[in-house]
């Protein structure tokens, strides 16, 4: 990005510290990229996913101050005379849309009383006698009466509020789950959901009612991994020692380590939900909830409507999964969880608007789920092999029993190999032609 000229960092001062809470956002994270920050540094402060503030930037770098609407280009403010036609010139004819643009107001809802106040001035020349320049005033002040440039909610604000309820909801429901078989999985889903809708329509809130929230969010997230893991290990654990023919105490030793690590992350989950931290997340989100459109930011542009919006966020989306098309010929462990992040992203985002959407995404989502718990398994195998690992090598002293703990991990590797050769034809579930074909017809209905 080009570095700022005086007259820039000036306006874009005065908006980030007077202008509506969207474009404040953008001002900002655009002065702390002028001062050297990294978008990953700048995120965090403004509120954003750090592909929301690549995307700012690079929207700057190509418009400067078009970015932000209804305010005119520093380059447009000093034509002088050239803007007379758009209404906004000093020297030139002030015309009431090109007045309303400049200030920010919407002259339609102001046509249907001027109609009406005009033709009522008409009918009633004869009595009134006013000259023709009261009709003219009478006309331009009915133009100027509109609201400013804010529309209603979109259904698109609606139902990213309605989602995130559902979401918080969840999560405070799955708080009592922890220690059911499938209530740390239930909590998880929820945080995640919850997390999507802030990475894919963190645009549509207002970051100074919500800034908290994605921040206690990824924190939630962090601390109720380890429990899950846990639980994952020791099923696994489990399957295998009632599977093998001669019960061996090292693989019975490592099973009840898992289940006392498991135990240990549940009991540890269950105190942060009884701290303040906790508390503070749960009063933030009832207050999201309570509130009528908390956290909407009301500035969205008419064509944001949501038959608008979404397509586009899904095709992006779905472009990001099959990115790795490629990448999955020789999968590194990094490779497989970042798309196992697109994946689920993909899936939040047809699974949050499968109302919108029709059950034209049923198998989609059907393929997605799929995926995504093939590539969750692997990598709790890749866990459980360190996990033995790691049992191996503590024991160097021989203190512990380690008979079939070698037989463990052979045959967890094992597992891992025949994994990744059917990886391929996991992956054909997402990039093939009928996926594709099915996604694009239940987007093109909206």
């Amino acid at each position: 990005m080009e570095p700022l000229n005086q007259q820039e960092m000036a306006q874009l001062n005065v908006i980030a510290l007077q202008g509506a809470a969207v474009q404040r956002r953008r001002a900002k994270l655009i002065l702390m990229a002028d001062q050297g920050l990294p978008p990953a540094d700048i995120a965090p402060h403004v509120g954003l996913s750090t592909r929301r503030v690549y995307h700012w930037l690079r929207e700057f770098r190509h418009k400067r101050m078009r970015i932000f609407p209804n305010i005119p280009p520093i380059e447009e403010r000093e034509r002088g005379p050239e803007r007379a036609e758009a209404g906004g010139s000093p020297g030139g004819p002030v015309t009431p849309t090109g007045l309303a643009e400049r200030h920010g107001a919407d002259t339609e809802p102001g046509r249907p009383v001027g109609a009406l106040s005009t033709a009522g001035l008409d009918t009633g020349r004869g009595t009134h006698r006013l000259p023709d320049t009261s009709r003219t005033l009478l006309e331009t002040t009915t133009q100027l009466l509109g609201p400013p440039l804010v529309r209603a909610d979109t259904p698109f604000d609606h139902a990213a509020r309605a989602i995130l309820i559902h979401h918080l909801e969840r999560i405070q429901l799955s708080q009592s789950r922890v220690r059911e078989p499938d209530g740390l999985f239930a909590l998880q889903r929820s945080i995640r959901g919850a997390r999507h809708v802030f990475r894919a329509m963190g645009e549509q809130f207002d970051v100074t009612d919500l800034a908290s929230l994605p921040r206690q969010l990824r924190w939630l997230s962090k601390n109720s991994r380890p429990p899950r893991r846990w639980q994952a290990l020791t099923s696994q654990a489990e399957d295998y020692f009632a599977t093998v023919e001669r019960k061996a105490a090292g693989v019975e030793m490592m099973v009840h380590r898992c289940r006392a690590q498991r135990d240990k992350a549940r009991d540890e989950l269950l105190l942060l939900f009884g701290g303040k931290r906790y508390r503070d997340f749960v009063n933030a989100a009832q207050g999201f909830i309570r509130t009528k459109n908390a956290g909407i930011s009301g500035k969205t542009a008419a064509r944001h409507q949501l038959r608008y919006v979404l397509p586009s966020i899904i095709r992006y989306q779905h472009r990001q999964v099959l990115t790795f098309e490629e990448r999955l010929k020789a999968p590194k462990r990094r490779v497989l969880r970042d798309l196992r992040r697109q994946a689920r992203s993909l899936y939040h985002l047809l699974d949050d608007f499968r109302g919108v959407l029709g059950l034209g995404t049923a198998t989609c989502l059907q393929s997605l789920l799929t995926l995504e718990a093939y590539l969750t398994y692997l990598d709790d195998v890749r866990l459980a092999i360190q996990i033995g690992s790691d049992y191996l090598e503590a024991d160097s002293g021989g203190g512990k029993p380690v008979d079939g703990v070698e037989d463990f991990i052979t045959a967890k590797r094992a597992e891992r190999e025949e994994l990744l050769v059917r990886l391929p034809s996991t992956w054909e579930l997402v990039a093939s032609e009928r996926f594709r074909s099915e996604l694009a017809a239940a987007v093109a209905k909206l």
